[in-house]
């Protein structure tokens, strides 16, 4: 059987490797730069599946679970869902809580649906935490 081509790069992480997307911590955040949400359960190596426009899925680099995913164009799907329609709560810095299942059905409805496309998003779904379903964004 062939070697996998991460396969030394995943050994050196291994004894290394720690849990949670931000020292420790499982959530979910929002990457203001590039405009996208991301979340990642575990620090380890990671091969990324693109789903569509919006929706990258990661891959941990070893068992191929789904381990995360990015969520691009978060501020133009807010735009055409309507930000009180995706919010939770204000907060006092003029950014809102919105709901990352809601802002992942939008993108879902956004384009024409596939095969490919249900599987991902159900992917990203699974993956999200329940207990850290929102991201605070500006709105």
């Amino acid at each position: 059987m062939a070697k996998h081509f991460l396969e030394n790069f995943i050994k050196k992480l291994d004894s290394t490797a720690q849990k949670g997307s931000h020292k420790g911590v499982i959530e979910i955040w929002y990457n203001n730069y590039g405009d996208c949400i991301e979340f990642q359960a575990t620090q380890e190596a990671v091969v990324t599946d693109r789903v569509d426009d919006y929706l990258t899925i990661y891959r941990s680099a070893e068992s191929d679970e789904p381990v995360g995913f990015k969520l691009k164009d978060v501020i133009a799907l807010i735009k055409k869902t309507g930000c009180d329609t995706i919010a939770v709560q204000a907060t006092m810095t003029g950014k809102k809580l919105v709901s990352v299942t809601a802002l992942l059905l939008s993108a879902f409805r956004d384009l024409a649906p596939s095969i490919n496309r249900m599987q991902g998003y159900t992917t990203a779904l699974n993956v999200v935490p329940r207990p850290a379903d929102t991201v605070s964004v500006p709105c």
